[in-house]
């Protein structure tokens, strides 16, 4: 009678007893096929033993199965000695390491990326292998990439690999030579179902890595090889599949197809794979990404510790393109500071408004990512410019409210940012949008108020007099009287409770002393020095017969004329206007006459109020005529008729309509 190993132990090779070195001898051995692992050989050695299957082969010789499937160094050396064939083709081709760390021919391969319970083979491979065979079940043995989950097209024969059978029973699985068995006899049918294909890149890539480490690219070959396949399935789930089925219902042929798309975009590299997820994205400040993503998402913040360079790249095309909040998680990435701001965001942080904000980034040379559209797509970078913008702006005030804060007018404020006593953080010049950091208003505050002298102390037979008085009545600034005080020029008091500026007094006779060290006048002043109105200063500033400084605040405004340009302008030049108004006739007149006489004269206006003319539709410009002195002088001791007619003037009417120069 044979016994379950075979014929009889001598014929076998099998032994009941013996040393504890596994495979010590095998009697009758096989050829070891190209790419076949362990396990695949052994699992044929028991058939051509005669054995049940491959644990009781593997017992007969003092061996477990398990440690051949799991390519134990004694047991896999032992096996390539007992059977006669390459140790290093038999390692490379096998599975070795334990638990979750597998590898094959040395690439890592975690379980995860193994098919371990699904029975995988090409039909037209096997049938090449049975030909001529005399026992087929010996002959038709596995290879070792068809354990690999993302390898699913055969190269050889261009076939999409057939699920012969699922086995939850992992033991039974290895046995392959066992599994094959039931279906050699009908691989014609079941290569007639398959597709036929060729390789896709994917398949093609893996191949060449579990050959040799390096492909030539070096962003793939510095992943994980299981990295590269699933990140390239899950990219393809989600332009093909996504919306249309579950991740779980996926079937092989859906997963090459996935596989193949994804690859296309991994292969190129980070610069691919960020402009990928940009694209799939949409718009690029939504705080959810999984909607975008999709199952992508889902699986990429899940998946392992082998996956963080996918997981990095991905969250940092998300953080540079997203108004995050610090310690927000993209992909299981910490963010740990923030990097951008939108629009929408900084505004609801910092209780400001949109148009305000915008202007504050302007002032302060932030670039933002654009400068319209949806105020969330509106992004700026976090960075400490922008931190300090903002601390300043918090701490700001309007011009209205400085002036409530100083007790102050309008002018005096102006006044004082003119004289550079206070500083404005940010100006709109054609809208005076003034904002005031309040911490230095306090400290400005407090400086001028611990200039001042108690009232008490001052001599009673002063004649004090506030400082806005003596601003109005003495020709002065308010920021000029200021400006001396904290200079030590100007001696000031206040009262015991006071602690205002607005309250302060000083010394009329000090005041005016100041005044007369002071070399220049504001434009209203020059206007009463030259007895003209206000538009008559200004076309003789616009027309350079004055020099004028502008003030900082509004163009235009606060203009401080020198004395030298005022004697200067006086000792050449006449106004007509006033001067007929000092002698008491009419201007239009008193020009006409001169003319006649042959006094010319000069019309100057500015562009201002040629605007002004031109918008209410007025043809006569405005603006004033001025006369050189020395064509006046031509006309000393002359008399000149300012109004002539037919009628014969009396000796009263003459005297009364004539100048005598």
């Amino acid at each position: 009678m044979l016994s379950r190993c075979g014929a009889n132990p001598r014929r076998t090779g099998c032994r009941l007893g013996g040393p504890d070195v596994p495979f010590s001898r095998i009697s009758r051995s096989l050829e070891l096929g190209a790419g076949e692992p362990a396990h695949g050989f052994v699992s044929r050695l028991a058939v051509r033993s005669g054995c049940l299957n491959a644990l009781e082969f593997c017992s007969s010789h003092n061996a477990l199965f398990g440690d051949v499937i799991r390519g134990d160094d004694l047991t896999i050396n032992s096996l390539a000695e007992a059977a006669g064939v390459s140790l290093p083709e038999l390692q490379r081709h096998s599975l070795s390491g334990v638990h979750a760390d597998l590898s094959l021919g040395g690439v890592s391969m975690p379980k995860s990326s193994l098919c371990r319970a699904e029975i995988r083979a090409c039909p037209l491979c096997l049938q090449d292998d049975i030909r001529c065979a005399r026992v087929p079940a010996v002959a038709a043995y596995g290879r070792s990439w068809w354990h690999v989950l993302a390898l699913r097209t055969c190269p050889d024969h261009g076939m999409a690999l057939a699920t012969l059978s699922i086995e939850p029973n992992r033991s039974r699985a290895h046995d392959l030579a066992r599994r094959y068995e039931p279906f050699l006899r009908r691989l014609d049918r079941i290569a007639i179902s398959l597709q036929s294909r060729d390789q896709s890149g994917l398949e093609q890539y893996i191949h060449a890595r579990l050959l040799k480490p390096c492909t030539g690219n070096k962003f793939l070959d510095s992943l994980p090889l299981h990295v590269v396949a699933k990140t390239s399935e899950a990219i393809g789930f989600r332009d093909t599949c996504e919306g249309r089925r579950p991740w779980n219902t996926v079937d092989s042929d859906g997963w090459w197809r996935a596989g193949q798309v994804g690859f296309d975009i991994l292969k190129g590299g980070q610069a691919d794979l960020t402009e990928w997820i940009r694209d799939r994205r949409g718009a690029t400040n939504k705080r959810s990404h999984s909607s975008e993503l999709g199952t992508f998402y889902r699986w990429l913040t899940h998946a392992g510790v082998a996956f963080d360079p996918i997981r990095a790249i991905a969250a940092e095309q998300i953080m540079s393109t997203t108004a995050l909040s610090e310690n927000a998680v993209v992909f299981g990435v910490r963010l740990e500071a923030r990097r951008l701001w939108s629009v929408t965001s900084a505004c609801n942080a910092f209780g400001i408004g949109a148009d305000a904000l915008m202007r504050l980034l302007a002032q302060n040379g932030i670039t933002p990512s654009a400068t319209s559209g949806s105020l969330d797509d509106i992004l700026f970078p976090a960075s400490e410019k922008f931190d300090l913008a903002i601390h300043k702006f918090k701490n700001c005030i309007t011009l209205n409210d400085a002036q409530k804060f100083l007790q102050l007018s309008r002018t005096e404020t102006k006044s004082l940012i003119g004289m550079g006593l206070i500083t404005p953080i940010s100006s709109r010049i054609n809208k005076e949008v003034v904002r005031l950091w309040k911490p230095n208003l306090k400290v400005f505050v407090s400086s001028v108020m611990n200039s001042a002298i108690q009232r008490g102390a001052c001599h009673r037979s002063s004649h004090l007099t506030d400082l806005m008085h003596g601003t109005r009545y003495l020709s002065i600034s308010f920021g000029q009287l200021i400006s001396a005080v904290l200079d030590n020029r100007l001696t000031v008091y206040r009262s015991d409770k006071s602690e205002s500026i607005s309250s302060l007094y000083a010394d009329a006779e000090d005041i005016r002393r100041l005044r007369s060290e002071i070399a220049g006048y504001s434009a209203r002043e020059v206007a009463r020095i030259l007895k003209a109105d206000d538009r008559v200063v200004d076309a003789l500033v616009s027309n350079k017969y004055l020099d004028a400084d502008s003030s900082p605040i509004k163009k235009g405004h606060m203009r401080i004329i020198s004395k030298e340009s005022i004697d200067s302008f006086l000792s050449n030049y006449v106004i007509i206007s006033a001067l007929a108004s000092q002698i008491g006739v009419s201007p239009f007149a008193f020009r006409t006459s001169l003319q006649k006489n042959g006094c010319q004269s000069i019309f100057i206006t500015s562009s201002s109020y040629k605007m002004i003319a031109k918008s209410v539709g007025q043809s006569r410009e405005m603006g004033c005529y001025l006369t050189k002195i020395t064509d006046l002088k031509k006309l000393s001791g002359k008399i000149i008729i300012l109004r002539k007619g037919k009628r014969k003037l009396f000796d009263e009417e003459l005297l009364e309509n004539s100048v005598i120069f």
